[in-house]
């Protein structure tokens, strides 16, 4: 019989990107055992799940991140006995985080592997948690303020309405968990018929999983979520115009991929709005990029900003005082929203 567990320093699961894994396994056997090896590994790997219900046959997708090895016992038996191993690796500062989806999932493990002749491996995993590294102030042209317009008709010529302008405008495109992302909405409601209901900003979460198909093509499917969301203005009534401060926060286990993985994850701030029973909503998206290290140190902070955004906004009776933002949904340790709600997939 054998048995075997591991303890980390300092009980300690949780790693960021470049921090060393250090601990031990504890190996017991009670007989002696043939074997060709006896080692060590750090595990990373991306997996994304089969899709059974394609016409075309898909192999699933498997992506190694981290393959650390490290030998402990190479000869041809271990011994009956107590053996106390330990272990320290160090987790490279390129790594992406940990995510557990239903399509697929981003684990890490340090495993104790027994290479047996004539027999499967045996292999004792424990997994841990690791957090990828994003660092914004990097990047400064995410600094750069980003705007997204959208000018809409009813109806075609020669009936069609006046337009309803919509913008979307955020003073920057980086954040890290627990900032608040600031939006000025602009929006115009020229039309004489039709009046704009259920006015919503909302984080949007999109995770890409990547596949290969049995004839070696590659698919992707996407997932989207919403992550939180703010009802900003229940009306915006015809032939009139509006403007309001929208707020988001960013909640603390969100981050955006870095570099291009199986398993790849971005964010956009959605603006919607109803324009009535017969008529499609309008969205306009503006995407955003959620990193670990912050683009300005004590951005909420800062009030350059916000003041910026408050001179922007005329001051008119329909301006609101402003917007309220919902409590941040609850996130697992695993870094999945308890409460997001998937909008919908494509294949």
């Amino acid at each position: 019989m054998t048995t075997c567990f591991a303890t980390f320093d300092q009980n300690k699961r949780n790693y960021k990107a470049g921090e060393s894994v250090r601990g031990q396994f504890v190996l017991t056997t009670t007989t002696d055992k043939p074997v060709h090896a006896v080692y060590i590994q750090l595990r990373g790997e991306g997996i994304v799940f089969v899709n059974e219900y394609r016409n075309v046959p898909m192999k699933s997708g498997i992506e190694k991140i981290v393959d650390s090895r490290v030998n402990i016992i190479e000869g041809t038996s271990l011994a009956a006995g107590t053996y106390t191993i330990p272990f320290d690796f160090l987790i490279p500062d390129n790594v992406p985080t940990s995510c557990f989806f239903d399509l697929g999932i981003i684990k890490y493990s340090v495993v104790l592997v027994i290479d047996r002749p004539w027999k499967f491996d045996k292999e004792f995993e424990e997994l841990i948690t690791v957090r990828g590294c994003y660092d914004l102030s990097k990047y400064p042209e995410l600094l750069v303020p980003i705007e997204n317009e959208v000018i809409k008709s009813f109806c075609c010529w020669p009936c069609a309405s006046a337009p309803i302008i919509l913008s979307l405008r955020m003073p920057i495109s980086g954040y890290v968990p627990g900032e608040t992302i600031n939006c000025i909405i602009s929006i115009d409601n020229q039309a004489v018929g039709n009046d704009l209901v259920n006015v919503q900003l909302s984080l949007i979460q999109i995770v890409k999983f990547a596949s290969i198909l049995s004839d070696a093509r590659t698919v992707i499917r996407t997932r989207k979520a919403i992550i939180c969301s703010n009802l900003l203005a229940d009306r915006v009534n015809r032939l009139s115009k509006k403007f309001i401060n929208g707020t988001l926060v960013v909640p603390d286990t969100v981050h955006s991929s870095r570099e291009r993985h199986i398993i790849r994850i971005q964010y956009l701030v959605l603006l919607s709005m109803a324009f009535g029973y017969f008529h499609p909503n309008c969205v306009i998206e503006v995407p955003i990029v959620i990193g670990t290290e912050p683009l300005i140190p004590n951005l909420n902070d800062d009030l350059a900003s916000a003041t910026e955004i408050t001179q922007w906004i005329p001051q008119t009776p329909d301006t609101p005082a402003g917007a309220t933002t919902p409590s941040a949904p609850c996130f697992d340790d695993s870094g999945k929203s308890k409460h997001a709600k998937y909008l919908y997939s494509v294949y």
